[in-house]
């Protein structure tokens, strides 16, 4: 929670910079700053590489054969293990030592013959944490701030529910969420208004499946389409339109009968949603408890402006942060109180 409360802190200091902040929340929860500006130069090629067709051998497989083709990839697959090994290498020493802190990649090495897991196999789970975690939550924190500034009722019965149950004399808690219906349908609808993934992460056919008459062969790859899913008017009636109430049942409970594949599914599902799920709530509470957001006018938000790849940036937007209680001085006296009550 110190993590989500630096990102007030930081959009208290910088407004505009609220997507960076975004960014670095997401980055702190898994890894240690040193870490990061690597891997961020290989989410960028991961971005590009899982682009359909983005390889010429995709097209022309015959490309594997000719000599030199993959010695980029070869390299950048090189520097990659590097730095996935390097991590577990840094928190088994740790443990050798006791100085190790929870996490999971300490599980991992604790439980390595239970699971009967290679050190490879523990290495790149480790490391795809961050890869796959903290730039689809940054985006996830992203697209919450969006809606609240585009859709201004929504966000208006999220603060009516933070201030019938919350309160101004403390900021809200992961120990909130079960009280919190409202905050949780806002949550759920963003990720279904504009998916994370919108065509969602490769899978590989294992047998040959035959649906509606067609079959899919072994090894074709396929995609569930996230997007696609997200717009069936059968499932989410107005498909186009912000409903977060769409996930309320009559008794204002969340529905058990609507689901959206927000973190996948199968045997590639997220295994890391439910710390994403529990980021995007506490930055999702925090930022609607302690701010008003509003569009710019002379910067109107591009609802439509997400940059094309696997994973869907929203381009740069600009909003504004009006505190809720009292003026500045006053939100940073209760976030500081937060970080020393935590």
């Amino acid at each position: 929670m110190n993590a989500a409360r630096d990102v007030i802190f930081d959009i208290l200091d910088n407004p505009k910079e609220h997507q960076a902040a975004a960014n670095r929340y997401a980055a702190s929860v898994i890894l240690h700053a040193p870490e990061i500006v690597i891997i961020q130069k290989m989410l960028k090629r991961f971005q590009m590489l899982m682009r359909p067709g983005a390889l010429l051998i995709e097209r022309f497989p015959i490309f594997r054969f000719v000599p030199g083709y993959t010695t980029e990839l070869e390299q950048w697959r090189m520097e990659e293990s590097q730095l996935f090994h390097d991590q577990l290498d840094r928190v088994s020493k740790e443990l050798a030592t006791d100085k190790a802190g929870p996490s999971f990649a300490r599980y991992l090495l604790e439980n390595q013959s239970s699971h009967k897991l290679s050190d490879d196999e523990m290495a790149y789970l480790t490391g795809s944490l961050f890869g796959a975690g903290s730039d689809t939550t940054a985006v996830a924190i992203m697209v919450v701030v969006m809606a609240s500034a585009c859709f201004p009722k929504a966000q208006e019965k999220v603060q009516e529910e933070l201030d019938t149950v919350i309160g101004r004399d403390r900021a809200p808690t992961f120990d909130d969420y079960s009280s919190l219906p409202q905050v949780e349908a806002f949550m759920l609808e963003c990720l279904r208004w504009r998916p994370v993934t919108t065509l969602g992460f490769a899978h590989c056919a294992q047998t040959d499946i035959v649906y509606k008459d067609i079959c899919i062969p072994k090894g074709a790859i396929v995609f569930g389409n996230h997007w696609a899913i997200s717009r069936d008017p059968s499932v989410y009636p107005n498909p186009d339109e912000f409903i977060p109430e769409r996930w309320l049942d009559s008794d204002g409970k969340i529905r058990e009968d609507l689901k959206f594949p927000s973190f996948g599914f199968g045997r590639r599902i997220c295994p890391g949603r439910h710390i994403a799920n529990r980021s995007v709530f506490i930055n999702l509470v925090l930022l609607l408890w302690s701010f008003k957001i509003t569009q710019d006018p002379e910067n109107p938000v591009d609802q439509a402006g997400f940059v094309d790849g696997v994973i869907a940036h929203p381009k740069p937007f600009t909003v504004r942060f009006e505190p809720r209680f009292g003026d500045e001085a006053s939100l940073r006296s209760v976030m500081a109180k937060y970080g020393e009550e935590l």
